[in-house]
């Protein structure tokens, strides 16, 4: 994932990580609904009530992600939080360390 912005005390924003643990990720199929009250509440959906059945992972559709609400639960790593300016003046090494001879 990407650095989340956060606002701290006052005007200041100070930069998340998560690293999530992908592979040992829990989906469960829930039944969704939402109901939108302005334009601008959720991008691509005007005001309205909408309705999302489970996902159903079983299903399989060539080239295409399984359609469905589902609830998704993945274990994570947050790195402590870092400003603007760290993010900015960060530069990969020179040089990368060495791995030990075997």
């Amino acid at each position: 994932m990407q650095p989340q912005a956060n606002r701290f005390v006052g005007d200041s924003l100070l930069f998340l990580h998560y690293h999530l643990a992908w592979p040992n990720a829990v989906v469960q199929p829930v039944d969704a609904e939402v109901d939108v009250k302005v334009d601008v509440g959720i991008p691509g959906l005007k005001v309205g009530k909408y309705h999302w059945p489970g996902i159903d992972v079983g299903k399989a559709v060539p080239s295409r992600a399984p359609e469905g609400a589902f609830r998704m639960w993945a274990p994570f790593e947050l790195l402590g939080p870092f400003t603007r300016q760290t993010l900015d003046s960060w530069r990969p090494p020179a040089r990368l360390p060495q791995a030990p001879d075997r």
